[in-house]
C-alpha cells in the first residue's frame, strides 16, 4: 500500500524538472534573444528527470544523459532555423534587391549537415545501438563543412556539438569493444 500510495512522486518529479527547464529557456530567450550557449548551461537540469510509470518507463544508465543531448540538440536546430528564416540581416542584401533564397539554402543545408552526428550520440546513449566506426568518420568532415560553410552561429555550435558527440561516441564505442573482448 505504502509504494502505491507515492508511485506519483516520480511522475510530479519529472514534470517540475520539465517545467523549470522550459521556463529557464524561455526566460533566457527573452532576456537575451540570439543567445544560444545559453541552453548549455540549462541542460543539465534535465539530468534530474528519473524513470516513473509514465513518460520515462525506462531511464536507467547512460540514458540519462539522452534527454540533456537532445535539449542542446533540439534547442540549437530550432535556433538555425529561426535565424536561417529571417535571412541575411546585411544593408547591402536588402539595398541590391537580391534575393535571399541562395542563403537560406546553403545555410538549412549546412543545418541538415550538422545533425546526424549528435541524433546518431543521442540515440546512442537512449538505445546502446553502435554506429559504425566508417559512418561517423564520415559524418565527422560533414560538421567541418557545415561550420564552414553557414553563416549563422547557431548551426557553427551545433557542428561544434556534433563533432565532439561523434568523437566521444567513437572512442566509447571502441572502448567497450575492447572491454568485450578482454572479457572474451
Amino acid at each position: 500500500m505504502a509504494a502505491m500510495s507515492a508511485s506519483w512522486m516520480p511522475v510530479v518529479g519529472n514534470a517540475a524538472t520539465l517545467i523549470a527547464f522550459s521556463t529557464s529557456a524561455v526566460l533566457s530567450s527573452r532576456v537575451s534573444p540570439g543567445s544560444d550557449h545559453a541552453v548549455f548551461a540549462l541542460a543539465p537540469v534535465l539530468l534530474l528527470l528519473h524513470e516513473d510509470a509514465v513518460v520515462f518507463t525506462s531511464l536507467l544508465g547512460a540514458q540519462r544523459y539522452a534527454p540533456p543531448l537532445s535539449a542542446v540538440v533540439a534547442s540549437l536546430c530550432l535556433s538555425a532555423v529561426a535565424h536561417t528564416l529571417r535571412g541575411p540581416v546585411t544593408a547591402a542584401t536588402a539595398l541590391r534587391g537580391a534575393s535571399r533564397w541562395p542563403w537560406v539554402a546553403r545555410n538549412f543545408a549546412a543545418l541538415l549537415a550538422a545533425t546526424p552526428n549528435a541524433s546518431c550520440a543521442a540515440n546512442y546513449l537512449w538505445t546502446g545501438a553502435r554506429v559504425s566506426g566508417v559512418t561517423l568518420a564520415v559524418l565527422g568532415p560533414l560538421n567541418a563543412l557545415a561550420a564552414a560553410v553557414t553563416d549563422v552561429h547557431s548551426v557553427r555550435l551545433l557542428a561544434g556539438v556534433s563533432l565532439a558527440t561523434g568523437a566521444w561516441q567513437f572512442f566509447m564505442q571502441r572502448s567497450v569493444r575492447i572491454a568485450g573482448m578482454r572479457c572474451l
